[in-house]
C-alpha cells in the first residue's frame, strides 16, 4: 500500500467495494486489456490471482520504463493497485505540474470530479491524495492515492482501494448548521480561516461536516464540525515539512 499522511489517508472504509457491486466479472484477458488501457504497457507478465479483500488478477508490468506490480479486480476489471518496484531520485518537474497531471490522469480514467487533498514528496516521487467531489462536497472516504515520477511525470503508483470500496452517488443531507454557526463552534483558542463541506468516515459511518482550517501560535489545524449536529468530530494538526504535509 502507498504510504501518505493526509486527512483520512489511512483508507478508512465503510463499505464492501460499493463501486464494484453491480459490475460483471471479467476474464484474465479482459483484465489485461483494462490494465493496458489504464497505463502504457511495454512488458507484461501474468502472476496469478490474489485476494487483497477482493478477488484480483496480478501482473508485473513495465510502463514508461518503470517496473510495477499491478492488481486488477475480477469484478469490473478496475485497477486496484500499482506498486513501484524501485525509487526515483531525479527531479525535473514541480509539485504543481505533477498535481495537475495527476488530476487530469484520474479524470481521463473515469474517476470524475476530484479534489486534491495533500501531497508528500520522497526523493523523486510525489504521492498525492485525491478525493471524489459531489455537488461541491468533498468525499473523503472516496480517496485515490497516486504516485508520480518527478523525473518525467509518469504514473508509477496507485492505491484505489478506498475509492472502489466507497464510491457511489450519495444522497447528501442538507446542513442544519450554517457555515457561520459551524465557525462559531471552533475553540476560542483557534482562529478560523476558511471552511468547506465534506463527508468524512468515522466508526464505519459517514458524516457531513464543515472542514474548517484554523490556526494559533502552535500551528495549523483542521477542525471537522458535524453540519447536522454541531458536534466536533475530528481535530487534526497540520504539520508542514520540506517533503509535504503530515496530518495528525
Amino acid at each position: 500500500m502507498l504510504l501518505y499522511d493526509g486527512p483520512f489517508s489511512d483508507g478508512a472504509t465503510v463499505g464492501d467495494f460499493e463501486f464494484l457491486s453491480a459490475m460483471e466479472e471479467v476474464t484474465r484477458e479482459q483484465a489485461e486489456a483494462k490494465l493496458r488501457a489504464f497505463v502504457p504497457v511495454e512488458e507484461l507478465t501474468y502472476l496469478g490471482e490474489s485476494h487483497p479483500e477482493v478477488d484480483c488478477y496480478d501482473f508485473r508490468i513495465v510502463s514508461n520504463g518503470y517496473s510495477m506490480s499491478a492488481s486488477v479486480t475480477k469484478l469490473g476489471g478496475e485497477v486496484l493497485y500499482l506498486l513501484p518496484d524501485s525509487q526515483e531520485t531525479q527531479v525535473n518537474l514541480t509539485e504543481a505540474e505533477l498535481c495537475d497531471r495527476a488530476r487530469a490522469f484520474l479524470i481521463s480514467r473515469g474517476y470524475g470530479a476530484m479534489e486534491m487533498s495533500y501531497y508528500s514528496r520522497y526523493g523523486g516521487i510525489l504521492t498525492i491524495n485525491y478525493a471524489a467531489v459531489q455537488d461541491g462536497v468533498i468525499l473523503y472516504p472516496d480517496l485515490v492515492k497516486i504516485q508520480m515520477s518527478m523525473k518525467d511525470g509518469s504514473v508509477i503508483g496507485l492505491d484505489a482501494k478506498s475509492y472502489l470500496k466507497n464510491h457511489s452517488a450519495r444522497t447528501l443531507p442538507q446542513p442544519t448548521l450554517s457555515e457561520e454557526d459551524a465557525l462559531g463552534r471552533v475553540s476560542p483558542k483557534l482562529t478560523a480561516i476558511s471552511s468547506r463541506l465534506c463527508v468524512i468516515p468515522q466508526n464505519r459511518a459517514e458524516y457531513l461536516c464543515y472542514e474548517i482550517s484554523a490556526a494559533n501560535a502552535d500551528g495549523d489545524f483542521l477542525v471537522y464540525v458535524d453540519a447536522r449536529t454541531g458536534v466536533e468530530r475530528e481535530l487534526m494538526q497540520v504539520i508542514s515539512k520540506s517533503n509535504g504535509t503530515l496530518v495528525m
